[in-house]
């Protein structure tokens, strides 16, 4: 039995999904499962399976409820998100954990979901891990081969990616006079998606040149 309240937890999932599933249009979106699992080990992380996620509480869970939350926004998002497919794996997960880790605050607190201290919370949070990491100058092309071995390397997609979009959300921003944002260029990608195509990095290329210039490519 977790110190907290778990069908409150699940309750704010479950409306977080909804939403989600608004925001990006989609109507047909599967249900989506949470499993909450004891760890006395090594609680707050977890797995990922098809269209569910399984999450793992502690003893001293209750600080950290917002953590979980957090995960489970990071995780679900990814079953709306578009990604790179050509190449896919571990090297594009920049591009898919990166804009997973931007917008796993970023959408609950804009649907008013989490406070804006929760929301800066997570953003200082993510910051202070890359900015204070020995392995920050580790460029992407070694992510995928010391991925696994190292946890300061697995970090890097989530936080520099992160990083990156929200540097160019506030580039789209203020180039549009506050008319396009980050959004308008995942949306771009998802109907790229679904129109059949296997996205690759000149995909994000050309919505980049189109917004802002060479200069962003």
């Amino acid at each position: 039995k977790p110190c907290f309240d778990a069908g409150e937890l699940l309750g704010w999932t479950g409306d977080l999904h909804a939403r989600y599933a608004r925001f990006f249009g989609r109507h047909d979106a599967q249900p989506y499962g949470v499993f909450l699992r004891h760890n006395p080990v090594n609680a707050g992380g977890g797995v990922g399976l098809h269209h569910a996620f399984v999450t793992t509480f502690g003893k001293d869970s209750c600080e950290d409820l917002d953590k979980i939350r957090i995960t489970l926004a990071h995780e679900m998002f990814h079953t709306f998100q578009p990604f790179i497919t050509e190449p896919g794996g571990l090297e594009s997960s920049w591009f898919g954990e990166g804009l997973a880790t931007f917008y796993q605050a970023r959408l609950p607190f804009r649907f008013g979901l989490l406070t804006p201290a929760q929301y800066i919370n997570d953003v200082n949070w993510t910051a202070a891990r890359y900015y204070t990491s020995v392995m920050a100058r580790v460029p992407n092309s070694e992510v995928p081969r010391r991925f696994w071995a190292d946890t300061r390397i697995r970090t890097l997609p989530y936080d520099r990616g992160m990083l990156y979009f929200a540097a160019l959300d506030d580039e789209l921003r203020k180039a549009s006079a506050g008319k396009r944002s980050l959004d308008d260029l995942v949306m771009a990608m998802l109907a790229l998606e679904a129109s059949g195509k296997r996205t690759r990095n000149a995909d994000w290329e050309t919505l980049l040149e189109q917004h802002l210039g060479d200069a962003a490519v």
